[in-house]
């Protein structure tokens, strides 16, 4: 149970912490805020924290969908980029491509302006169509997404996806709705609410990255690289190479120095210890020599006890000769 407590505030954590790095675009930043199970959008602070995703609103965005009747997949993705721009206005262009039969792909593609992606602070890693956040929820169904008092209305039709934000009339008639019923209310159609809206951006957000994680990934601006001072960059990082080796040599030697000057101090020190150590190991083989040679003697202590008792009983002793394993006493007693 503790376990999953800690994994699940670990979690939480992690989830708050990504939702920070997603942003809202439409007429300016918003940002994801969780509140309880829900999720909700809100005004970004004048100083937002730098975006690692936005999400761009249906009105900054044009949409496309377009069928080719090319089989091969590497074929079909020279064609989209050899072929001449056919959209209203310059931006980044964004394509989702789905194999219809062995010989026909659709290519449903959304251009963002460069000027708002430009004028962001801090360019995104990615930038996503809002529509695309959609299509597995609008499969079968319409759908009808209040977000931030806009209505946005989605379909993925078998003649691709479809998007509007209000314009029903116009939506109606794209999905097929009869003329009769243009200006009312969809009919068949699923409606989110702005939390369940903001809820749904992320779960679809979460498909696309898991579906395909580079699809909607900005590319590095060239204009910039080009813009950017080379040769002055490649000149400071040669003068930061040659100080840190000059700087890492100079440490090395000073270092070395000092360790060569500790050892000198200290050599003296060192060779007594070793000569005493020396001769501690041959003053040791003696000892072991002598105890060697003490083992081989036979004991002859109780042959003293014996002199001592006949030299108390008055006995003369003229010599004593000892012969390993025998002792001999000369001596002169009264019987």
């Amino acid at each position: 149970m503790i376990l999953e407590g800690i994994k699940k505030k670990i979690a939480s954590w992690l989830a708050v912490k990504l939702i920070g790095r997603v942003g809202f675009y439409s007429n300016g930043i918003w940002e994801f805020k969780r509140a309880d199970d829900s999720v909700e959008l809100l005004r970004a602070p004048d100083s937002p924290s730098a975006k690692w995703i936005l999400i761009f609103g249906r009105d900054h965005y044009f949409e496309s969908v377009k069928d080719y009747p090319i089989g091969q997949l590497n074929d079909l993705r020279k064609i989209i980029k050899n072929e001449p721009w056919r959209f209203p206005y310059e931006g980044e262009r964004f394509d989702r491509i789905e194999r219809l039969s062995p010989q026909a792909h659709r290519v449903t593609s959304w251009i963002v302006r460069k000027e708002l992606i430009n004028g962001v602070d801090g360019r995104p890693l990615f930038v996503v169509p809002e529509s695309a956040c959609f299509p597995s929820l609008a499969v079968g169904e319409p759908l009808s997404l209040q977000r931030l008092g806009q209505e946005l209305n989605v379909a993925e039709t078998p003649e691709g996806l479809i998007s509007t934000l209000g314009q029903r009339t116009l939506f109606n008639r794209q999905i097929g709705v009869p003329d009769e019923n243009e200006g009312e209310s969809l009919g068949d159609c699923r409606r989110l609410s702005e939390a369940q809206t903001a809820s749904a951006l992320l779960a679809g957000l979460k498909q696309i990255f898991f579906a395909s994680p580079t699809r909607f990934l900005l590319h590095p601006e060239t204009k910039r690289f080009s813009a950017y001072p080379w040769p002055e960059a490649a000149k400071l990082s040669a003068f930061v190479t040659v100080l840190y080796l000059i700087l890492g040599s100079g440490y090395l030697w000073i270092a070395g120095a000092w360790i060569d000057y500790n050892l000198e101090r200290h050599q003296i020190k060192a060779e007594s210890s070793i000569e005493v150590r020396k001769k501690m190991t041959d003053f040791q083989s003696r000892l072991d020599g002598m105890v060697a040679v003490a083992s081989t003697i036979a004991p002859s202590w109780i042959a003293w006890d014996i002199f001592l008792d006949l030299l108390e009983t008055g006995v003369t002793f003229r010599a004593v000769n000892s012969t390993a394993p025998s002792v001999t006493f000369y001596m002169t007693a009264e019987r």
